[in-house]
Protein backbone atom coordinates (compact mmCIF):
# COMPACT_ATOMS: atom_id res chain seq x y z
CA UNK A 1 0.00 0.00 0.00
CA UNK A 2 2.83 2.46 0.88
CA UNK A 3 4.43 2.01 -2.62
CA UNK A 4 1.26 2.27 -4.51
CA UNK A 5 0.65 5.47 -2.66
CA UNK A 6 4.29 7.06 -2.98
CA UNK A 7 6.19 5.42 -5.47
CA UNK A 8 9.80 4.36 -6.09
CA UNK A 9 10.46 8.14 -5.30
CA UNK A 10 9.07 9.57 -1.77
CA UNK A 11 8.24 12.69 -2.31
CA UNK A 12 5.14 12.95 -0.33
CA UNK A 13 5.00 17.41 0.03
CA UNK A 14 4.19 16.76 -4.20
CA UNK A 15 1.97 13.86 -3.86
CA UNK A 16 -0.28 15.23 -1.13
CA UNK A 17 -0.42 18.70 -2.98
CA UNK A 18 -1.43 16.90 -6.34
CA UNK A 19 -3.99 15.32 -4.26
CA UNK A 20 -5.40 18.25 -2.70
CA UNK A 21 -5.88 20.25 -6.73
CA UNK A 22 -7.38 17.20 -7.93
CA UNK A 23 -9.80 17.08 -5.13
CA UNK A 24 -10.75 21.01 -4.79
CA UNK A 25 -11.11 20.44 -8.56
CA UNK A 26 -13.41 17.70 -9.32
CA UNK A 27 -15.65 17.31 -5.93
CA UNK A 28 -17.97 19.34 -7.31
CA UNK A 29 -18.44 17.15 -9.92
CA UNK A 30 -18.72 14.46 -7.66
CA UNK A 31 -21.43 16.41 -5.80
CA UNK A 32 -23.84 16.87 -8.20
CA UNK A 33 -24.52 13.13 -7.62
CA UNK A 34 -26.42 14.71 -4.87
CA UNK A 35 -28.92 16.00 -7.26
CA UNK A 36 -30.59 12.38 -7.41
CA UNK A 37 -32.10 12.55 -4.07
CA UNK A 38 -34.95 14.78 -5.82
CA UNK A 39 -36.93 12.32 -7.36
CA UNK A 40 -39.87 13.91 -5.47
CA UNK A 41 -39.54 16.75 -7.54
CA UNK A 42 -42.55 17.28 -9.79
CA UNK A 43 -39.98 18.85 -12.77
CA UNK A 44 -37.69 16.05 -12.16
CA UNK A 45 -41.02 13.70 -12.45
CA UNK A 46 -42.47 15.24 -15.85
CA UNK A 47 -38.19 15.09 -16.88
CA UNK A 48 -38.39 11.40 -16.18
CA UNK A 49 -41.84 10.69 -17.74
CA UNK A 50 -41.70 13.04 -20.53
CA UNK A 51 -37.78 14.17 -21.89
CA UNK A 52 -35.23 11.87 -20.80
CA UNK A 53 -35.33 9.27 -23.00
CA UNK A 54 -36.44 11.59 -26.16
CA UNK A 55 -33.17 13.38 -25.00
CA UNK A 56 -30.93 10.27 -24.77
CA UNK A 57 -31.97 9.25 -27.80
CA UNK A 58 -31.48 12.43 -29.82
CA UNK A 59 -28.57 12.56 -28.62
CA UNK A 60 -27.33 9.14 -29.35
CA UNK A 61 -28.90 9.84 -33.13
CA UNK A 62 -27.14 13.21 -33.72
CA UNK A 63 -23.35 11.00 -32.14
CA UNK A 64 -23.93 8.17 -34.61
CA UNK A 65 -24.30 10.10 -37.23
CA UNK A 66 -21.73 13.06 -37.03
CA UNK A 67 -19.32 10.25 -35.89
CA UNK A 68 -20.24 8.52 -39.33
CA UNK A 69 -19.73 11.71 -41.20
CA UNK A 70 -16.43 12.18 -39.11
CA UNK A 71 -15.05 8.87 -39.88
CA UNK A 72 -16.19 8.64 -43.78
CA UNK A 73 -14.27 12.18 -44.39
CA UNK A 74 -11.63 11.32 -41.91
CA UNK A 75 -10.10 7.84 -42.14
CA UNK A 76 -9.66 8.15 -46.09
CA UNK A 77 -7.72 11.07 -46.48
CA UNK A 78 -5.57 10.04 -43.36
CA UNK A 79 -4.83 6.51 -45.30
CA UNK A 80 -4.12 8.44 -48.46
CA UNK A 81 -1.80 11.29 -47.12
CA UNK A 82 0.24 8.34 -45.11
CA UNK A 83 0.93 5.84 -48.13
CA UNK A 84 0.70 8.27 -51.52
CA UNK A 85 2.95 10.99 -52.77
CA UNK A 86 0.50 13.35 -54.50
CA UNK A 87 1.08 17.02 -55.74
CA UNK A 88 0.17 19.44 -52.36
CA UNK A 89 0.70 16.42 -50.22
CA UNK A 90 2.63 18.44 -47.54
CA UNK A 91 0.09 21.84 -48.14
CA UNK A 92 -3.05 19.14 -47.76
CA UNK A 93 -1.58 17.28 -44.77
CA UNK A 94 -1.83 20.45 -42.54
CA UNK A 95 -4.67 22.07 -44.14
CA UNK A 96 -7.17 19.23 -43.21
CA UNK A 97 -6.62 19.81 -39.59
CA UNK A 98 -7.46 23.74 -39.95
CA UNK A 99 -11.43 23.03 -39.26
CA UNK A 100 -11.08 22.03 -36.32
CA UNK A 101 -10.32 26.13 -35.87
CA UNK A 102 -14.11 26.46 -36.77
CA UNK A 103 -16.54 26.03 -33.65
CA UNK A 104 -19.41 23.72 -34.75
CA UNK A 105 -21.79 26.04 -33.67
CA UNK A 106 -20.25 28.58 -36.44
CA UNK A 107 -20.15 25.89 -39.03
CA UNK A 108 -24.08 25.00 -38.50
CA UNK A 109 -25.08 28.67 -38.71
CA UNK A 110 -22.69 29.73 -42.02
CA UNK A 111 -24.12 26.43 -43.98
CA UNK A 112 -27.40 27.79 -42.81
CA UNK A 113 -26.91 31.17 -44.23
CA UNK A 114 -25.35 29.67 -47.42
CA UNK A 115 -28.45 27.75 -48.03
CA UNK A 116 -31.16 30.36 -46.78
CA UNK A 117 -33.30 32.04 -49.34
CA UNK A 118 -31.20 35.22 -49.87
CA UNK A 119 -27.91 33.24 -49.20
CA UNK A 120 -25.03 32.34 -51.79
CA UNK A 121 -26.10 28.99 -52.78
CA UNK A 122 -29.76 30.82 -54.34
CA UNK A 123 -27.34 33.46 -55.69
CA UNK A 124 -24.78 31.23 -57.25
CA UNK A 125 -27.68 29.59 -59.28
CA UNK A 126 -29.29 32.81 -60.38
CA UNK A 127 -25.70 33.92 -61.27
CA UNK A 128 -25.23 30.85 -63.59
CA UNK A 129 -28.35 30.67 -65.16
CA UNK A 130 -29.69 34.41 -65.30
CA UNK A 131 -32.17 35.81 -63.05
CA UNK A 132 -35.30 34.39 -64.99
CA UNK A 133 -34.12 30.94 -63.66
CA UNK A 134 -36.33 29.85 -61.01
CA UNK A 135 -33.53 28.55 -58.55
CA UNK A 136 -34.10 25.62 -55.89
CA UNK A 137 -33.88 25.53 -52.10
CA UNK A 138 -32.55 23.15 -50.11
CA UNK A 139 -33.95 23.26 -46.41
CA UNK A 140 -30.97 22.54 -44.35
CA UNK A 141 -32.71 22.78 -40.80
CA UNK A 142 -33.02 18.98 -40.03
CA UNK A 143 -31.10 16.90 -37.99
CA UNK A 144 -29.13 15.28 -41.15
CA UNK A 145 -27.83 18.18 -42.22
CA UNK A 146 -27.08 19.36 -38.94
CA UNK A 147 -24.93 16.00 -38.53
CA UNK A 148 -23.52 16.59 -41.48
CA UNK A 149 -22.11 20.12 -41.09
CA UNK A 150 -21.06 18.84 -37.59
CA UNK A 151 -18.81 16.55 -39.48
CA UNK A 152 -17.56 18.96 -41.61
CA UNK A 153 -15.89 20.66 -38.04
CA UNK A 154 -15.23 17.45 -36.45
CA UNK A 155 -13.51 15.30 -38.72
CA UNK A 156 -10.42 16.30 -38.13
CA UNK A 157 -10.20 14.75 -34.86
CA UNK A 158 -10.60 11.21 -36.50
CA UNK A 159 -8.18 12.24 -39.46
CA UNK A 160 -5.24 13.28 -37.39
CA UNK A 161 -5.15 10.73 -35.13
CA UNK A 162 -5.47 7.92 -37.64
CA UNK A 163 -2.55 10.06 -39.81
CA UNK A 164 -0.38 9.30 -36.95
CA UNK A 165 -1.06 5.94 -36.92
CA UNK A 166 -1.26 5.22 -40.35
CA UNK A 167 2.25 6.99 -40.74
CA UNK A 168 4.51 5.19 -38.14
CA UNK A 169 2.94 1.86 -39.77
CA UNK A 170 5.74 -0.54 -41.35
CA UNK A 171 5.21 -0.67 -44.68
CA UNK A 172 7.21 -3.68 -45.64
CA UNK A 173 3.90 -5.25 -43.69
CA UNK A 174 1.74 -4.48 -46.99
CA UNK A 175 4.56 -5.34 -49.37
CA UNK A 176 4.75 -8.55 -47.65
CA UNK A 177 1.16 -8.71 -47.88
CA UNK A 178 0.81 -7.40 -51.17
CA UNK A 179 3.30 -10.14 -52.93
CA UNK A 180 1.31 -12.82 -51.19
CA UNK A 181 -1.65 -11.89 -53.85
CA UNK A 182 -3.44 -9.74 -51.38
CA UNK A 183 -5.25 -6.45 -53.21
CA UNK A 184 -5.06 -3.23 -52.18
CA UNK A 185 -9.00 -3.28 -50.57
CA UNK A 186 -7.84 -6.52 -48.55
CA UNK A 187 -4.60 -5.46 -47.40
CA UNK A 188 -6.80 -1.96 -46.17
CA UNK A 189 -9.31 -3.81 -44.32
CA UNK A 190 -7.60 -6.84 -43.41
CA UNK A 191 -3.84 -5.02 -42.47
CA UNK A 192 -4.12 -1.43 -42.03
CA UNK A 193 -7.50 -0.83 -40.47
CA UNK A 194 -7.19 -3.50 -37.35
CA UNK A 195 -3.69 -1.71 -36.40
CA UNK A 196 -5.09 1.68 -36.81
CA UNK A 197 -8.09 1.19 -34.85
CA UNK A 198 -7.08 2.30 -31.24
CA UNK A 199 -6.36 5.78 -32.93
CA UNK A 200 -9.47 5.82 -34.54
CA UNK A 201 -11.16 4.90 -31.49
CA UNK A 202 -9.42 7.70 -29.76
CA UNK A 203 -11.11 10.39 -32.60
CA UNK A 204 -14.61 8.67 -32.55
CA UNK A 205 -14.43 9.44 -28.57
CA UNK A 206 -13.20 13.17 -29.01
CA UNK A 207 -15.68 13.79 -31.80
CA UNK A 208 -18.55 12.25 -29.52
CA UNK A 209 -17.42 14.52 -26.63
CA UNK A 210 -18.18 17.43 -28.87
CA UNK A 211 -21.32 16.41 -30.28
CA UNK A 212 -22.66 15.99 -26.79
CA UNK A 213 -20.90 19.28 -25.27
CA UNK A 214 -22.48 21.04 -28.16
CA UNK A 215 -25.49 23.59 -27.29
CA UNK A 216 -24.84 26.21 -30.10
CA UNK A 217 -25.31 24.55 -33.11
CA UNK A 218 -28.57 22.22 -31.18
CA UNK A 219 -30.48 25.27 -29.65
CA UNK A 220 -30.55 26.88 -33.47
CA UNK A 221 -31.40 23.96 -35.32
CA UNK A 222 -34.04 22.92 -32.84
CA UNK A 223 -32.35 19.61 -32.06
CA UNK A 224 -33.22 18.94 -27.90
CA UNK A 225 -30.10 17.02 -26.99
CA UNK A 226 -28.65 16.30 -23.53
CA UNK A 227 -27.24 19.77 -23.55
CA UNK A 228 -29.89 21.35 -24.90
CA UNK A 229 -32.31 19.50 -22.02
CA UNK A 230 -29.99 20.79 -19.44
CA UNK A 231 -30.67 24.31 -20.78
CA UNK A 232 -34.34 23.99 -20.76
CA UNK A 233 -34.59 22.54 -17.59
CA UNK A 234 -32.56 24.98 -15.88
CA UNK A 235 -35.37 27.75 -16.91
CA UNK A 236 -38.06 25.39 -15.82
CA UNK A 237 -36.47 24.77 -12.30
CA UNK A 238 -32.63 24.36 -11.13
CA UNK A 239 -33.38 21.21 -9.48
CA UNK A 240 -34.39 19.49 -11.98
CA UNK A 241 -31.06 20.97 -14.27
CA UNK A 242 -28.83 19.46 -11.14
CA UNK A 243 -31.08 15.88 -11.47
CA UNK A 244 -30.45 16.13 -15.30
CA UNK A 245 -27.13 16.28 -15.19
CA UNK A 246 -26.50 13.55 -12.52
CA UNK A 247 -27.47 11.14 -14.32
CA UNK A 248 -25.66 12.14 -17.89
CA UNK A 249 -22.48 12.56 -15.43
CA UNK A 250 -22.90 9.00 -14.15
CA UNK A 251 -23.49 7.33 -18.31
CA UNK A 252 -20.51 9.95 -19.49
CA UNK A 253 -18.47 9.09 -16.87
CA UNK A 254 -19.17 4.79 -16.50
CA UNK A 255 -18.27 5.45 -21.21
CA UNK A 256 -14.79 7.41 -20.27
CA UNK A 257 -13.97 4.67 -17.82
CA UNK A 258 -15.08 1.91 -20.13
CA UNK A 259 -13.57 3.04 -22.93
CA UNK A 260 -10.10 3.96 -21.32
CA UNK A 261 -9.95 -0.34 -20.17
CA UNK A 262 -10.82 -1.02 -23.51
CA UNK A 263 -8.32 1.42 -25.29
CA UNK A 264 -5.53 -0.52 -22.59
CA UNK A 265 -6.19 -3.59 -24.32
CA UNK A 266 -5.78 -2.73 -27.42
CA UNK A 267 -2.22 -1.70 -27.48
CA UNK A 268 -0.14 -2.13 -30.71
CA UNK A 269 3.40 -1.92 -31.28
CA UNK A 270 4.60 -0.45 -34.78
CA UNK A 271 7.85 -1.80 -36.38
CA UNK A 272 9.07 1.28 -38.59
CA UNK A 273 12.25 -0.02 -38.80
CA UNK A 274 12.31 -0.03 -42.35
CA UNK A 275 9.87 0.60 -45.76
CA UNK A 276 8.44 4.06 -45.22
CA UNK A 277 8.51 5.54 -48.68
CA UNK A 278 5.23 7.03 -50.06
CA UNK A 279 4.22 4.80 -52.92
CA UNK A 280 4.45 6.55 -56.34
CA UNK A 281 1.34 6.57 -58.65
CA UNK A 282 0.53 7.32 -62.19
CA UNK A 283 0.19 11.05 -63.00
CA UNK A 284 -3.82 10.51 -63.26
CA UNK A 285 -4.13 8.70 -60.20
CA UNK A 286 -2.21 11.23 -58.11
CA UNK A 287 -4.41 14.19 -59.24
CA UNK A 288 -7.39 12.33 -58.80
CA UNK A 289 -6.19 11.78 -54.86
CA UNK A 290 -5.28 15.23 -54.89
CA UNK A 291 -8.90 16.38 -55.38
CA UNK A 292 -10.06 13.65 -52.69
CA UNK A 293 -7.94 14.56 -50.00
CA UNK A 294 -8.77 18.54 -50.72
CA UNK A 295 -12.18 17.91 -50.50
CA UNK A 296 -12.55 18.09 -46.45
CA UNK A 297 -10.66 21.29 -46.40
CA UNK A 298 -13.01 22.68 -48.88
CA UNK A 299 -16.20 22.07 -46.95
CA UNK A 300 -14.88 22.12 -43.57
CA UNK A 301 -12.80 25.52 -43.76
CA UNK A 302 -12.33 27.02 -47.11
CA UNK A 303 -16.25 27.62 -48.01
CA UNK A 304 -17.26 28.50 -44.54
CA UNK A 305 -14.34 31.30 -44.37
CA UNK A 306 -15.27 32.47 -47.31
CA UNK A 307 -19.11 32.92 -46.56
CA UNK A 308 -17.73 34.76 -43.60
CA UNK A 309 -15.60 37.32 -45.08
CA UNK A 310 -18.09 37.73 -47.83
CA UNK A 311 -20.74 38.30 -45.29
CA UNK A 312 -18.42 40.80 -43.07
CA UNK A 313 -17.63 42.99 -46.13
CA UNK A 314 -20.87 44.43 -45.09
CA UNK A 315 -20.47 45.16 -41.53
CA UNK A 316 -17.06 46.82 -41.57
CA UNK A 317 -18.04 49.64 -39.25
CA UNK A 318 -18.14 46.51 -36.62
CA UNK A 319 -14.69 46.35 -36.29
CA UNK A 320 -14.58 49.98 -35.19
CA UNK A 321 -17.25 49.81 -32.93
CA UNK A 322 -16.83 50.44 -28.97
CA UNK A 323 -18.43 46.46 -28.26
CA UNK A 324 -16.41 44.90 -30.81
CA UNK A 325 -13.26 46.09 -29.25
CA UNK A 326 -15.33 45.80 -25.88
CA UNK A 327 -16.16 42.43 -26.52
CA UNK A 328 -12.26 41.64 -27.65
CA UNK A 329 -11.05 42.89 -24.20
CA UNK A 330 -13.33 41.10 -21.96
CA UNK A 331 -12.46 37.51 -23.63
CA UNK A 332 -9.01 38.21 -23.58
CA UNK A 333 -8.63 38.92 -20.15
CA UNK A 334 -11.83 35.81 -19.09
CA UNK A 335 -9.33 33.56 -21.20
CA UNK A 336 -5.96 34.25 -19.93
CA UNK A 337 -6.50 33.86 -16.07
CA UNK A 338 -7.55 30.27 -16.65
CA UNK A 339 -5.51 29.67 -19.22
CA UNK A 340 -2.45 30.40 -16.61
CA UNK A 341 -3.79 28.75 -13.63
CA UNK A 342 -4.26 25.54 -15.85
CA UNK A 343 -0.89 25.63 -16.71
CA UNK A 344 0.16 25.48 -13.06
CA UNK A 345 -2.08 22.84 -12.02
CA UNK A 346 -1.35 20.40 -15.04
CA UNK A 347 2.92 21.66 -14.02
CA UNK A 348 2.59 20.33 -10.48
CA UNK A 349 0.55 17.35 -11.29
CA UNK A 350 2.50 16.16 -14.03
CA UNK A 351 5.91 16.63 -12.06
CA UNK A 352 4.41 14.84 -9.14
CA UNK A 353 4.27 12.08 -11.84
CA UNK A 354 7.59 12.57 -12.65
CA UNK A 355 8.87 12.17 -9.53
CA UNK A 356 6.91 10.03 -7.73
CA UNK A 357 5.99 7.05 -10.03
CA UNK A 358 3.39 5.39 -8.13
CA UNK A 359 0.21 4.28 -9.15
CA UNK A 360 -1.79 7.31 -7.59
CA UNK A 361 0.15 9.80 -8.81
CA UNK A 362 -0.92 8.21 -12.56
CA UNK A 363 -4.28 7.99 -11.50
CA UNK A 364 -4.44 11.69 -10.35
CA UNK A 365 -2.63 13.04 -13.67
CA UNK A 366 -5.43 10.62 -15.65
CA UNK A 367 -8.33 11.76 -13.66
CA UNK A 368 -7.41 15.09 -14.74
CA UNK A 369 -8.57 14.53 -18.21
CA UNK A 370 -11.98 13.61 -17.07
CA UNK A 371 -13.57 17.58 -17.27
CA UNK A 372 -13.17 17.11 -21.02
CA UNK A 373 -15.34 14.67 -21.18
CA UNK A 374 -18.05 15.96 -19.63
CA UNK A 375 -20.48 18.43 -21.50
CA UNK A 376 -19.84 22.12 -20.70
CA UNK A 377 -23.44 22.70 -19.42
CA UNK A 378 -22.93 19.50 -16.89
CA UNK A 379 -19.59 21.11 -15.23
CA UNK A 380 -21.52 24.94 -15.20
CA UNK A 381 -24.65 23.23 -13.40
CA UNK A 382 -21.74 21.21 -10.58
CA UNK A 383 -20.41 23.97 -9.84
CA UNK A 384 -23.73 26.60 -9.31
CA UNK A 385 -25.01 23.34 -7.39
CA UNK A 386 -21.80 23.15 -5.11
CA UNK A 387 -21.62 26.38 -4.21
CA UNK A 388 -25.61 27.09 -3.36
CA UNK A 389 -25.38 24.48 -1.52
CA UNK A 390 -23.03 25.48 0.93
CA UNK A 391 -24.14 29.13 0.78
CA UNK A 392 -26.48 31.07 3.26
CA UNK A 393 -30.55 31.36 1.81
CA UNK A 394 -29.73 34.68 0.22
CA UNK A 395 -27.07 33.33 -1.80
CA UNK A 396 -24.65 36.18 -1.35
CA UNK A 397 -21.28 34.46 -1.59
CA UNK A 398 -22.89 32.42 -5.31
CA UNK A 399 -24.02 35.93 -6.41
CA UNK A 400 -20.40 37.46 -6.14
CA UNK A 401 -19.00 34.63 -7.44
CA UNK A 402 -21.02 35.14 -11.00
CA UNK A 403 -20.62 38.78 -11.12
CA UNK A 404 -16.65 38.82 -10.16
CA UNK A 405 -16.42 35.57 -12.88
CA UNK A 406 -15.12 33.33 -9.99
CA UNK A 407 -17.58 30.34 -10.89
CA UNK A 408 -17.02 30.98 -14.89
CA UNK A 409 -12.96 30.49 -14.42
CA UNK A 410 -13.37 27.47 -12.35
CA UNK A 411 -15.54 25.58 -14.73
CA UNK A 412 -13.02 26.87 -17.52
CA UNK A 413 -10.40 25.11 -14.92
CA UNK A 414 -11.90 22.03 -14.60
CA UNK A 415 -13.08 21.57 -18.23
CA UNK A 416 -9.43 22.52 -19.95
CA UNK A 417 -7.57 20.94 -17.67
CA UNK A 418 -7.23 18.07 -20.02
CA UNK A 419 -6.27 20.25 -22.96
CA UNK A 420 -3.22 21.56 -20.76
CA UNK A 421 -2.12 18.05 -19.49
CA UNK A 422 -1.97 16.50 -23.29
CA UNK A 423 -0.29 19.73 -24.43
CA UNK A 424 2.37 19.38 -21.87
CA UNK A 425 2.72 15.67 -21.60
CA UNK A 426 4.61 15.16 -24.39
CA UNK A 427 7.43 17.60 -23.02
CA UNK A 428 7.46 16.17 -20.46
CA UNK A 429 8.51 12.98 -21.70
CA UNK A 430 11.18 13.96 -23.59
CA UNK A 431 12.99 15.37 -20.08
CA UNK A 432 16.01 12.72 -19.36
CA UNK A 433 15.78 11.52 -15.44
CA UNK A 434 19.52 11.24 -15.73
CA UNK A 435 20.40 14.83 -15.09
CA UNK A 436 17.32 15.60 -12.29
CA UNK A 437 18.23 12.78 -10.78
CA UNK A 438 21.76 14.20 -10.00
CA UNK A 439 20.91 17.25 -9.01
CA UNK A 440 18.28 15.77 -6.08
CA UNK A 441 21.29 13.27 -5.04
CA UNK A 442 23.32 16.21 -4.69
CA UNK A 443 21.41 17.75 -2.07
CA UNK A 444 18.89 19.95 -4.38
CA UNK A 445 15.17 19.66 -3.64
CA UNK A 446 12.68 18.76 -6.01
CA UNK A 447 11.57 22.52 -6.87
CA UNK A 448 15.04 23.70 -7.19
CA UNK A 449 15.65 21.37 -9.27
CA UNK A 450 12.41 21.57 -11.25
CA UNK A 451 12.86 25.23 -12.18
CA UNK A 452 16.88 25.12 -12.44
CA UNK A 453 16.79 22.24 -14.90
CA UNK A 454 13.20 20.89 -15.78
CA UNK A 455 11.18 24.01 -16.58
CA UNK A 456 13.51 25.64 -18.65
CA UNK A 457 13.43 22.40 -21.24
CA UNK A 458 9.78 22.51 -21.32
CA UNK A 459 9.38 26.30 -21.52
CA UNK A 460 8.21 26.57 -25.16
CA UNK A 461 5.58 23.93 -24.39
CA UNK A 462 4.44 25.94 -21.02
CA UNK A 463 3.90 29.04 -23.60
CA UNK A 464 2.09 27.31 -26.53
CA UNK A 465 -0.20 25.52 -23.44
CA UNK A 466 -1.34 28.81 -22.41
CA UNK A 467 -2.12 30.09 -26.10
CA UNK A 468 -3.61 26.18 -27.08
CA UNK A 469 -5.90 26.75 -23.89
CA UNK A 470 -6.77 30.32 -23.80
CA UNK A 471 -8.20 29.73 -28.06
CA UNK A 472 -10.31 26.86 -26.77
CA UNK A 473 -12.00 28.98 -23.87
CA UNK A 474 -12.83 31.35 -26.17
CA UNK A 475 -14.29 29.00 -28.12
CA UNK A 476 -16.43 27.81 -24.91
CA UNK A 477 -20.24 28.18 -25.57
CA UNK A 478 -22.17 26.86 -22.83
CA UNK A 479 -20.36 27.25 -19.74
CA UNK A 480 -20.30 30.84 -20.78
CA UNK A 481 -23.81 30.99 -21.32
CA UNK A 482 -24.49 29.56 -18.06
CA UNK A 483 -21.85 31.04 -15.69
CA UNK A 484 -21.64 34.69 -17.86
CA UNK A 485 -22.80 37.67 -15.50
CA UNK A 486 -25.25 40.18 -16.63
CA UNK A 487 -24.16 42.67 -19.53
CA UNK A 488 -20.42 40.72 -19.84
CA UNK A 489 -20.33 39.78 -23.51
CA UNK A 490 -17.79 37.46 -24.97
CA UNK A 491 -16.85 36.74 -28.66
CA UNK A 492 -18.55 33.49 -28.41
CA UNK A 493 -21.81 35.18 -26.80
CA UNK A 494 -22.29 37.73 -29.23
CA UNK A 495 -21.94 35.29 -31.58
CA UNK A 496 -24.26 33.24 -30.53
CA UNK A 497 -26.58 35.81 -29.52
CA UNK A 498 -26.84 37.85 -32.87
CA UNK A 499 -27.49 34.78 -34.92
CA UNK A 500 -30.11 32.93 -32.72
CA UNK A 501 -31.66 36.39 -31.15
CA UNK A 502 -31.47 38.64 -33.65
CA UNK A 503 -30.94 36.07 -37.07
CA UNK A 504 -28.52 37.53 -38.78
CA UNK A 505 -25.04 35.71 -39.39
CA UNK A 506 -24.43 38.47 -41.12
CA UNK A 507 -23.88 40.41 -38.41
CA UNK A 508 -22.56 37.87 -36.15
CA UNK A 509 -19.62 36.87 -39.33
CA UNK A 510 -17.15 39.60 -37.46
CA UNK A 511 -17.34 38.01 -34.50
CA UNK A 512 -16.78 34.43 -36.33
CA UNK A 513 -14.64 35.27 -37.96
CA UNK A 514 -12.21 36.71 -35.40
CA UNK A 515 -12.72 32.90 -33.38
CA UNK A 516 -11.48 31.17 -36.13
CA UNK A 517 -8.36 33.04 -36.50
CA UNK A 518 -7.71 33.04 -33.13
CA UNK A 519 -8.50 29.30 -33.48
CA UNK A 520 -6.45 28.88 -36.12
CA UNK A 521 -3.37 30.03 -34.82
CA UNK A 522 -4.09 27.44 -31.58
CA UNK A 523 -3.83 25.10 -34.02
CA UNK A 524 -1.03 26.04 -35.79
CA UNK A 525 0.89 26.30 -32.79
CA UNK A 526 -0.32 22.94 -31.60
CA UNK A 527 1.02 21.39 -34.80
CA UNK A 528 4.24 23.25 -34.77
CA UNK A 529 4.95 21.92 -31.56
CA UNK A 530 3.93 18.42 -32.57
CA UNK A 531 6.25 18.88 -35.74
CA UNK A 532 9.38 19.79 -33.02
CA UNK A 533 8.87 17.02 -30.82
Amino acid sequence: MKKFLLGKNKYLGWLLLALTLTSLLFFPLIFILEGLGDSSNENVQHIQQYLLWDLIRTTIRMVLGTVAIAVVLGLPIAYLTATFDFPLRRLLRTANILPIAVPTYIMAFVYSSIFSVSGSFIKLQLYIFGEDFMPFRIDVMRETWLMLFLGFALFPYVYSACLASFSIQNKSLDEAAASLGAGAWKRFFKLHLPLVFPALLSGIALVTMEVVNDYGAMSYFNVNTITAGIFQAKQMDFKSSVYLSAMVFIGIFSFYMLFYFFKSTKKITHLTTSGNNLKQLTKFKRILITFFVAIPCLLGFIVPLMELLYLASFRLSTLTSSRFLITIFNSAQLAIIPAIIVVIVTLILLYNQYINKGRLSEFLSYLSTLGYAIPGAIIAVAVMAFVIYFDSPEKRFYHWSIDALVLLIFAYILRFLAVGYHTLEGAFLRISHTVPDAARSLGASPLKTFFRISFPIIKPAVLTTVAVVMVDILKELPITLLLQRFNFDTLATVTFEKVKITESVRDASPYALLLIFVGTIGVLLLMGKENKG
